[in-house]
This record gives structure tokens, C-alpha cells and sequence, in this order.
């Protein structure tokens, strides 16, 4: 289900912006820093085709109208949050770029 892979995907990025930051701390890790990075983008661009897919299904589906709408609105929430690991990944690469 769309809802179980976006709390997959949500762990998965929030677990690497915790390495970015931690990392921060000494920036001697820089390659570790960057590579995480590259996978919060990567999971973030996984996150919407599932956000894209899931809603497409939600709309196929035969359910009722609000029940739609409370998954819809679970469905963009999690989206936002992934979204929000990559813009937290986007400050964490200028700072690099900042102080490297």
C-alpha cells in the first residue's frame, strides 16, 4: 500500500539527514555527507512517484468521498515531509559548499 511505502520512504530520509547532521559537526566526512544527500534527493523523487501513483489509485477506487479525502490528505502530509528532508539536505549542501 502507497501509505506503508511513504512511511518507509519518510524513515529512510529522516534517518540520513540525521548522518548529515551529525556529520556537520567536524565536516570530515564530507564524501559521507554527500552521499547522503544524493540518496534524500533520491528518496524524495521515489516519494512523489508513489504520492503520484497512490493518488491516481485513490481516484480509481470505490471508496466513499470522505474517506478519499482523509487518505488524499494523508497521502499530501507525507508527501510535505519528504519534501522537507530534501530542503533540509538543500540547506545542509550550502553549508558545505559555505564552509568546505
Amino acid at each position: 500500500m502507497g501509505i506503508q511505502k511513504m512511511a518507509e520512504l519518510i524513515e529512510q530520509g529522516s534517518q540520513h539527514v540525521k548522518t548529515t547532521v551529525g556529520e556537520l559537526r567536524d565536516m570530515k566526512k564530507i564524501r559521507l555527507i554527500t552521499e547522503a544527500l544524493v540518496k534524500i534527493n533520491s528518496i524524495e523523487n521515489q516519494a512523489d512517484d508513489v504520492f503520484d501513483m497512490s493518488i491516481e489509485k485513490l481516484f480509481d477506487s470505490d471508496i466513499d468521498a470522505k474517506e478519499l479525502i482523509k487518505r488524499r490528505d494523508i497521502y499530501q502530509v507525507m508527501e510535505l515531509v519528504t519534501d522537507k528532508c530534501e530542503d533540509a539536505g538543500n540547506v545542509i549542501e550550502s553549508i558545505i559548499i559555505k564552509y568546505a
